[in-house]
């Protein structure tokens, strides 16, 4: 046993002896081999080479389409240009299409807002035409009951014998005077062509040229009864003097005193604007006695001096019996002032 295991040893030492020496012989005449070149050889390209084959596959079978260089990159500019004309094709669309969205919404909103115009001018027709039956119905009671008949001035007045107290405490309650630097009147009291609505309407005041933030004075003393925002006036104040007199005033910009302040004549208590139904800025005024507006025109030119020119245009007030009354205010405070100087001082 031992001895057959020796020559299989050495069996196979023999096998791989002659295994290296083939091998060793081999890479001899490898190397003793000599190597063949030639100047002018270069790699052959066949016509296929230069081709691209595209093949498809149809219900038919599959179909083979060869494409030369010049064709290849035709289809590759081709291909390109379909891709960049859908790419900015679909950017031009979808920004059209947004501004169109864009112009939607704001014909949408113009839309909205002449509707909103139109109702708001069809709401200020109806406040204007309420006003104007409601002035009819007090036109018509008036003339009932007679409170514009003729014996308003039938009472006889003395101005010559209005002391100068008198005319100070008139002069100081009564509205009087412009009450804003005076420039002129671009539409007077009664029946006019409404420069907005464009229809007549009758006009409660005057209009007194004013730009946008001149200073409006009190015409008189009293007190503020109504300032705020009011329909067609805009920004609307009401001043209550004494005597039954009031001031109004129209499309102001802005309010310098509030409601249930005193005021004194000549102070300071609004800027004219263009606020509410109006054609351009300017001042709107009135003057009402008891609640009845009368024409506002001969209380500005009223004065210490041109005392006599109001009592003769104005007719719808009892005068004599108010300048009766101012007379006993004036004595009352003429026996008051003596009293005082007369009583002892503590």
């Amino acid at each position: 046993m031992r001895q057959s295991l020796k020559n299989l040893t050495e069996r196979l030492k023999k096998d791989n002896r002659l295994t290296l020496l083939r091998q060793k012989s081999r890479r001899k005449l490898l190397l003793k081999m000599p190597s063949i070149k030639h100047p002018k050889a270069a790699p052959m390209r066949s016509k296929e080479a230069h081709s691209t084959v595209i093949t498809v596959s149809t219900p038919f079978g599959l179909k083979s389409f060869t494409l030369c260089k010049v064709k290849r990159r035709a289809l590759i500019s081709f291909a390109a240009f379909t891709v960049l004309f859908l790419v900015f094709g679909s950017i031009a669309l979808l920004f059209s299409f947004s501004n169109n969205l864009i112009l939607e919404n704001m014909l949408d909103k113009t839309k909205q807002g002449y509707l909103d115009l139109a109702a708001q001018n069809q709401g200020l027709k109806n406040i204007v035409e309420e006003g104007r039956a409601e002035k009819e119905k007090v036109a018509q009671l008036e003339n009932l009951i007679n409170v514009r008949s003729d014996s308003l001035g039938a009472e006889k007045l003395e101005l010559s014998t209005v002391s100068v107290e008198q005319k100070t405490m008139l002069l100081k309650n009564i509205p009087n005077g412009s009450p804003v630097l005076y420039q002129g009147i671009t539409s007077d009291f009664g029946s006019r062509n409404h420069p907005v609505l464009g229809r007549s309407i009758f006009h409660e005041g005057i209009d007194l040229k004013a730009g946008i933030g001149t200073k409006v004075y009190s015409t008189a003393d009293g007190i503020v009864e109504f300032a705020r925002y009011n329909g067609s006036y805009g920004n609307m104040m009401v001043v209550a003097h004494s005597y039954g007199f009031k001031a109004v005033y129209g499309h102001l910009s802005r309010f310098a005193v509030r409601p249930g302040e005193f005021v004194k004549k000549g102070q300071l208590i609004a800027f004219s604007g263009n606020t509410g139904l109006t054609a351009g800025p300017h001042l709107h005024y009135e003057v009402r006695f008891l609640d009845e507006p009368i024409n506002p025109e001969p209380f500005l030119k009223w004065s210490y001096g041109n005392f006599a020119y109001l009592f003769d245009r104005e007719k719808k007030v009892r005068w004599a019996s108010l300048v009766e009354v101012t007379r006993w205010q004036t004595q009352a405070e003429r026996l008051s002032s003596l009293q005082a100087q007369k009583s002892p001082v503590n």
